[in-house]
């Protein structure tokens, strides 16, 4: 990443948590709920912006960090782009690294392994043996894409349709390190990490 180059950080956190049957993001990790850990693992950074878009429920009750912006996404049921729209509405940056609240054992190093490559052209996003994975950094110039996705997609119909544009990192740390909490199986298994 070049410097003066600016990287709008958008925490996507409006899920309904359906797979889990409770509100997933409010779970216990280290001292902290799963959703107030990344707000921290986000900060520590020096984004040009920290966008957090999540329910009003969820913003009720945890402690939020002065360096992130919230934004209450009133309709969640609509997907994960209605989430998307609202945070890239909101960005002002060179681009938009898009995180999700339930990745708890996402580290600084794979973070910052990932802005190195943030160049304004390409998506860049983590990879598992080529399989994308989350979170992800996407150039202003798909900034009316972003505007425009539709359901749970999120980014993916944008890098499908715009495959040279896409730097795929593979980090060497694996799977674990990008484990989402979907089930309870999940949760176990992220705390035993």
């Amino acid at each position: 990443m070049e410097e003066g180059f600016k990287v709008s950080a958008i925490l996507l956190a409006a899920g309904l948590s359906t797979r889990m049957g409770l509100d997933k993001l409010l779970l216990p990790f280290q001292g902290l709920t799963l959703l107030e850990h990344t707000i921290g693992v986000i900060s520590a950074f020096p984004f040009y912006q920290r966008i957090l878009v999540t329910t009003q429920a969820r913003l009720s009750v945890i402690n939020l960090d002065k360096k992130i912006k919230a934004i209450v996404n009133s309709s969640p049921e609509l997907g994960q782009s209605g989430s998307i729209r609202l945070g890239v509405m909101d960005a002002t940056g060179d681009a938009y690294m898009f995180f999700m609240a339930d990745q708890p054992l996402l580290d600084h190093a794979a973070i910052e392994a990932l802005l190195r490559h943030a160049d304004g052209e390409h998506i860049v996003y983590p990879a598992i043996n080529g399989v994308p994975c989350t979170p992800a950094i996407f150039p202003a110039k798909f900034r009316e894409e972003l505007l425009s996705v539709q359901g749970d997609q999120g980014g993916r119909q944008i890098r499908q349709s715009h495959p040279d544009a896409c730097l795929p990192i593979e980090l060497r740390s694996g799977a674990p390190l990008l484990l989402d909490v979907d089930t309870w199986e999940d949760y176990c298994a992220v705390m035993k990490n």
